[in-house]
């Protein structure tokens, strides 16, 4: 092709015409920057693919991982409901006056769901730190991903405050008790009589102090749930937002 045009500009050389020539030059210059335009413009969608594919591909793996942290955030949440709805109602009992000391000592403590939320974001982790984050054009999206480890960290920190709470409340028990270990909802005794252990709980069911540390328990459940209903509907948007993007594809 070079030959070709080479070979042109010398025969309009050769014949003299300049003017011929000028508008030859013209056009091969004009059909050179055309050929770099459209290379350029190639160039440019096969990165804008590359991009495309990124993102579709950066999309369906965060929604597969925020589907399984989503479900397993509710199984979490379902066993500290239930753990703070045992515990009133044990704390209900132990207030009961019509009950008798011994009555209430029969009682069993329910569980305190010390369990922790395990959050596993490796895709976004590794989205965020190669700043392939970028591939997502969703700006609200993006905004809320960029933003989810301090949402994480904000949730946790309620749980490890939680848990200093529930150590408390197990470490009266295990001065207060003749106990080996205290396990969710049960005493476990040393070797003593069934009477030796009425007694124990006796002197345990109508102190102040045990039913202050079991109202915290209490309070401090309530509290890990309202943030982790919050925590829910935040992880709902992200979701949603997912599936109106992955929709598009």
């Amino acid at each position: 092709m070079i030959k070709f045009f080479r070979k042109i500009r010398q025969k309009l050389l050769s014949e003299g015409n300049t003017g011929k020539y000028l508008k030859y030059a013209v056009g091969e210059i004009l059909l050179v920057m055309v050929g770099i335009l459209l290379a350029l413009q190639m160039n440019n969608w096969n990165e804008e693919r590359k991009n495309y594919e990124g993102e579709t591909i950066a999309l369906m793996e965060l929604r597969n991982e925020f589907e399984r942290n989503y479900n397993s955030l509710l199984g979490v949440l379902d066993q500290k409901k239930k753990a703070q709805e045992g515990l009133y109602n044990y704390l209900s009992l132990l207030s009961d006056d019509s009950k008798t000391t011994s009555q209430k000592a029969k009682i069993e403590r329910g569980p305190v769901a010390i369990v922790s939320w395990d959050s596993g974001n490796a895709v976004l982790n590794s989205l965020l730190s190669t700043g392939n984050i970028e591939y997502i054009k969703n700006d609200s999206l993006k905004y809320l991903l960029h933003d989810w480890n301090r949402e994480i960290d904000s949730f946790d920190e309620h749980a490890i405050i939680y848990k200093d709470i529930v150590y408390e409340l197990l470490n009266y028990e295990k001065v207060k008790l003749p106990i080996r270990m205290v396990k969710e909802g049960k005493w476990n005794y040393t070797n003593h009589s069934n009477l030796e252990i009425q007694e124990f709980r006796e002197a345990i069911v109508d102190d102040f102090r045990y039913h202050n540390l079991l109202i915290n328990c209490v309070n401090g459940l309530d509290i890990q749930i309202r943030v982790g209903d919050d925590f829910k509907e935040k992880f709902g948007q992200i979701i949603n937002l997912l599936d109106t993007e992955i929709q598009k594809r």
